[in-house]
């Protein structure tokens, strides 16, 4: 299976279990100095890809279904966050992984009493794309898809515990074959991806976080620009001595144009539901926290081309200073 998109789905499950979890088992960090949250774990995955997956096993297509393949796999999973406290209240961080793009990021954030915390980050990678994912009976080759983005975020405004966060994140495939065959197909573009959420708490201890999302994809090839909007709803339930976290989301996904390969417009229709529990001081270590965590994410298209699904499950330790 695509490891890009297990790294999402792990970065997704850690974020979806953070509130809680920084409040319960971290430590409280000084003024100034450095903090961290490292995460090391494995987990195993189990699913369906769809024809975009630059999966070796599926370098040649005779049929548009071949694309649609069964798949398992063993995931690495490594995460973490560094933080640089300043007496000015003004915070240096370094991410491992930035969820719009699945690489590093950098940037700093500034807290403002009565406020909030106001930040930006930058991150830069690239990943493994088909130069043309529409060929049948030929052998697909690989190219890379260079992406960098750039994030505001404004977290606990005004003490409400609101938070809003904009990223933009711009793509170039090097050798876009398929952009050559049809202009409709260029993936060369811009996205922007909006969200806002907030954490309520329903008694002492539960949380229930809603959030809302919007995408705006501006691409050249203008089968592939398009519309999204979603929403997550995460429940977080903190008991004596370990905490669970259940969190759902859902995105409808609208293209603008015909695809000129399948001969429809594309529309997609995004649902996930996952799982964390969190246990702190396992054995005795009270910098440590062991966590378990499942997931399923599924994507339906009015072309089974476009469709995947992908369930999974792990486990591992997080240590904070």
């Amino acid at each position: 299976m695509k490891p890009k998109f297990f790294f999402v789905i792990c970065i997704a499950l850690l974020s979806a279990a953070s509130p809680g979890f920084t409040e319960e088992a971290s430590p409280s960090h000084p003024k100034t100095g450095l903090s961290a949250q490292i995460f090391i774990g494995a987990g195993w995955a189990v699913g369906k890809g769809s024809g975009l997956d630059t999966d070796p096993a599926r370098t040649r297509l005779n049929d548009w279904k071949q694309g649609n393949k069964n798949m398992a796999s063993a995931i690495p999973m490594a995460e973490a966050s560094l933080h640089y406290h300043f007496s000015t209240a003004t915070t240096l961080r370094v991410e491992s992984g930035a969820e719009s793009i699945g690489a590093p990021a950098f940037g700093l954030s500034q807290t403002i009493p009565a406020t909030g915390t106001l930040g930006v980050l930058v991150s830069m990678g690239s990943s493994d794309v088909w130069k043309d994912p529409y060929l049948l009976g030929q052998d697909r080759a690989k190219t890379k898809e260079n992406k960098k983005s750039l994030s505001f975020f404004f977290e606990d405004i005004l003490e409400t515990g609101l938070n809003l966060h904009y990223t933009s994140v711009w793509s170039h495939v090097k050798e876009d074959e398929s952009g050559l065959r049809s202009q409709d197909l260029r993936r060369r573009g811009q996205a922007h991806h909006i969200r806002l959420d907030c954490g309520l708490p329903l008694s002492e201890k539960p949380i229930l976080a809603p959030g809302l999302r919007y995408e705006l994809g501006n691409f050249s090839g203008k089968s592939n620009a398009y519309q999204a909007f979603g929403g997550d709803l995460a429940l977080t339930r903190i008991m004596e001595g370990w905490m669970m976290t259940l969190s759902l989301g859902g995105t409808a996904r609208n293209f603008e144009k015909r695809h000129p390969v399948f001969a429809k417009t594309r529309e997609e229709r995004e649902g996930s539901a996952a799982l964390t529990l969190a246990f702190p001081a396992p054995l005795g270590y009270d910098d440590l926290t062991l966590m378990v965590m499942m997931g399923h994410n599924t994507v339906q298209a009015n072309h089974t081309f476009f469709e995947n699904r992908t369930s999974f499950a792990g486990a591992g330790v997080s240590y904070a200073f």
